[in-house]
Formats: C-alpha cells, structure tokens, sequence
C-alpha cells in the first residue's frame, strides 16, 4: 500500500467516528470537613447511546477556608442519563453553601 493510499485510508476512518456529547449541572448544598466527601448525581441535557464516554467536571463557586473542594476522579459511576460525581473538600473546612457540579460527557464513535 502507498502512503498517499495509507492515509487516505487513515482519514477516512476517521471520519467514519463522530464525536458526540452533552453536558449537565447539579446542585447541593453541603458542609463538609477536612477529607469529606459528598456524591451529586448529574442528569445529562441529553441522553448517549451507551455509556462509553469521558466525563470532565468543575466545581462552579465553591470554596473551602484554607482549601478547595475538588472532583474526584475517576468517575465511574454512568449511565446513558447521567453520572454520579464525588467531591471532596481538600481544604480545612466548607460552611453550609451551594456546590454546583458542571459536566460535560463526551462520547468518541459511530
């Protein structure tokens, strides 16, 4: 095979892959101490087919005294719906406030 026929055949498999994808946010209100640990469960805006795909989440405005609250991967906890996300205070102490877990899934394939 030619290398002009090798990547030709390279980029039309390629292409034969779509990249698809959704997001989602959930909200709970939570104090947590040193080391402590809270699951949110996030529903996707829309469903994927299967659950074969990569989550990537943030925490939106929370903060901790001396420290941050920060996601715990991996996330292995999904559905074609949604996924559970821990999170973890890895600072001294949060107050009573509301924590917002933004995700976004995206899923590689036909």
């Amino acid at each position: 095979m030619s290398r002009v026929s090798a990547v030709e055949s390279a980029v039309t498999a390629l292409q034969a892959q779509r990249l698809s994808g959704t997001t989602g946010s959930a909200s709970s209100s939570a104090t947590l101490l040193a080391g402590g640990t809270r699951t949110v469960a996030v529903t996707f805006a829309s469903a994927l087919p299967d659950t074969n795909y990569t989550v990537i989440a943030q925490i939106d405005g929370a903060q901790s005294l001396l420290g941050t609250i920060a996601v715990q991967y991996p996330i292995t906890a999904r559905t074609t719906t949604g996924c559970t996300v821990t999170i973890k205070n890895v600072g001294l102490a949060t107050i009573a406030q509301a924590i917002t877990v933004q995700v976004t899934a995206i899923r590689l394939g036909a």
